[in-house]
């Protein structure tokens, strides 16, 4: 990944999980208390991702590469949670956009992000004006 796209998506990364994470502790301790521990493990659950994305965008701000494996473990134990969650109407429409919405959001933005040897190989081919095809550049000249 580029290093100029991962602070933002860090800082992204770390908005998102704060509503989550504070929603999950919460539901997660009330459902302990009243007894129901299967409740109680899918809100820790979604707690876990939560907090895997929290320090995922810790380490994105500190650009490190190992970074990603951690995005990608926080939104898929998120979007698991969150969505059996939903499934028996646990999680309300909050969750559902903070648990299942927002993680997707970050990873198809990850997805989009080109990798930083591709975009050197196209800074380097647009400014040199040679083509890995062959074909030279369309240049307009005014006489």
């Amino acid at each position: 990944m580029e290093q100029r796209f991962m602070r933002p998506v860090g800082v992204l990364c770390i908005l998102v999980s704060l509503p989550a994470l504070e929603a999950g502790v919460l539901a997660a301790q009330a459902f302990f208390h009243l007894g129901d521990i299967w409740r109680a493990a899918i809100s820790s659950a979604a707690s876990i991702g939560a907090i895997l994305l929290f320090a995922s965008g810790g380490l994105l701000c500190a650009q490190l590469e190992n970074a990603l494996r951690v995005v990608y473990a926080g939104a898929m134990v998120s979007i698991v949670a969150c969505g059996v969650g939903a499934l028996i109407h646990l999680v309300g429409g909050h969750g559902i956009l903070y648990g299942v919405a927002d993680p997707v959001a970050i990873l198809l933005l990850l997805r989009a992000t080109p990798p930083a040897d591709r975009l050197n190989t196209d800074e380097r081919n647009h400014c040199d004006g040679n083509r890995k095809d062959g074909v030279a550049p369309l240049t307009l000249r005014m006489a």
